[in-house]
């Protein structure tokens, strides 16, 4: 039986095809092979960004007014907080420090070496009292002991500025 419904697909990104490494291949083989074909189907694609609307009109010719560009949310429950709010979180997880704050899959395509590096010269520059939190899950092989993780580790470890990334490691590995 054909589906005759018309489909709508959601495409967050391309990175089967931009680092191939930081999947397994059976995943890789599954979108290199399936998604031109779900694309090519869907009456309609959702993208997450203009980039990825754009690498996917590039690199499958899809054309350009198939996909839309429509930008990921969070629920209506997640507001502003209060001031007291916003130190107890400080208090409980930078010692009262105001931060700076990533969330995301920790693996190396985030390119979380640059943006510790960065924080890096911001703290050698400005002396500012900042601490970056890293919160994320262990995605893909992200701590492999080869290769950019091992990267990303190395550059945590020689920061003189890296007490919150050695917390969030710490935390990291309690959870999983």
């Amino acid at each position: 039986m054909v589906e005759q419904t018309p489909q709508v697909g959601v495409i967050h990104d391309l990175a089967f095809l931009r680092y191939p490494k930081d999947i397994k291949p059976s995943e890789a083989w599954y979108y290199r092979h399936f998604f031109p074909r779900y694309a090519e189907k869907a009456a309609h694609l959702l993208a997450v960004s203009e980039f990825t609307r754009q690498d996917v009109v590039a690199q499958f010719r899809v054309p350009a007014e198939k996909i839309s560009v429509v930008y990921n949310d969070c629920p209506s429950g997640f507001v502003p907080l209060s001031a007291d709010a916003k130190q107890s979180v400080r208090d409980r997880f930078t010692s009262g420090a105001p931060f700076f704050h990533f969330t995301g899959a920790i693996q190396p395509r985030k390119n979380l070496v640059n943006l510790i590096a960065a924080f890096d010269r911001f703290k050698s520059a400005t002396g500012a009292p900042h601490k970056l939190l890293l919160v994320g899950r262990k995605a893909w092989k992200a701590w492999c002991p080869s290769g950019s993780s091992s990267k990303l580790r190395h550059t945590v470890s020689r920061l003189p500025f890296h007490t919150a990334a050695d917390r969030w490691k710490a935390e990291a590995h309690r959870r999983t």
